[in-house]
């Protein structure tokens, strides 16, 4: 993984302010296979918050994590309410959702 603003020479205890965007491109469309109104959400910590649709319809999320430097390995491990998983292998969590019934018919 790459940070910017990371070099070798941070130290061991700082920590960096890292913005993500994430823009589901293999997203399915908003009606799909009889559902109506597919929405997306990223997780945080235990809430799922909305995203955004963009004007091509795929929805996008942003937000922000710290990362810090692993004591044992070095390398950037990132942190906060977005980040899940153990610390060598961190990700963010995205569902998507149907806010609608089946369509009958």
């Amino acid at each position: 993984m790459r940070v910017l603003g990371w070099s070798d020479d941070t130290s061991d205890s700082a920590e960096l302010m890292v913005t993500f965007r994430v823009r589901l491109s293999n997203a399915p469309p908003r009606q799909c296979v009889g559902y109506r109104n597919i929405v997306g959400g990223i997780h945080r910590q235990t809430d799922v918050l909305p995203g955004e649709i963009r004007s091509d319809g795929l929805p996008c999320f942003s937000g922000e994590l710290r990362a810090r430097r692993d004591a044992a390995s070095g390398t950037p491990v990132l942190l906060g309410p977005f980040a899940f998983g153990p610390p060598s292998a961190r990700f963010l969590l995205c569902e998507l959702e149907r806010r609608c019934s089946r369509r009958s018919g």
